[in-house]
């Protein structure tokens, strides 16, 4: 049996995500978090180049959405670490997310069911630890692809995220 992470599935592809694409997201900036389990171990998953996965990021790009690159884009989110320790892992997150901001990224885009909790669920945490307010709302790549293919934002469950995603939605024509 040769198992495959879904982000290499998608990667194969990308020409029918481009053809398939009902809705545009002119000038939209994200920020890729490939997440720490998508090719570590590397002697044991060979999806993408350990120390520089890109596709996420091409499969991002091929939505017609600018991947922005920032500092922190191969730092853990913490999720780890907040297991036993959470201060460190809101600092990481903290971390993250200016980061991300940092470099124009409206958008996080991730592919991980635990890096998805951490970044939607702890960000007033972690401005709290790293003295400011983050509001950055959070994909699964799969709910992007859902939004430029012309699904409602509401029978995928967007309005289920802990971090708001209205003003995103209605800059980008969405209800």
């Amino acid at each position: 049996i040769n198992v495959k992470h879904f982000v290499e599935v998608l990667h194969n592809y990308i020409d029918n995500i481009k053809e398939n694409i009902t809705k545009e997201l002119d000038g939209l900036k994200v920020a890729c978090h490939t997440g720490c389990h998508y090719n570590r171990p590397s002697e044991k998953v060979q999806t993408d180049d350990p120390m520089n996965p890109v596709k996420l990021r091409e499969i991002v790009a091929a939505t017609g959405v600018i991947p922005v690159d920032y500092e922190e884009e191969m730092l853990c989110c913490g999720t780890g670490t907040g297991n036993t320790e959470e201060e460190p892992a809101m600092q990481i997150l903290a971390n993250k997310l200016t980061s991300a901001m940092n470099a124009g990224a409206e958008v996080m885009i991730v592919n991980c069911p635990a890096c998805f909790q951490q970044f939607d669920n702890n960000q007033k945490k972690a401005g709290e630890v790293g003295g400011t307010t983050f509001n950055i709302p959070i994909l699964y790549v799969t709910e992007l692809l859902a939004l430029v293919f012309g699904e409602d934002p509401d029978d995928i469950g967007l309005k289920f995220h802990r971090t708001r995603l209205t003003k995103f939605l209605e800059k980008y024509g969405f209800k």
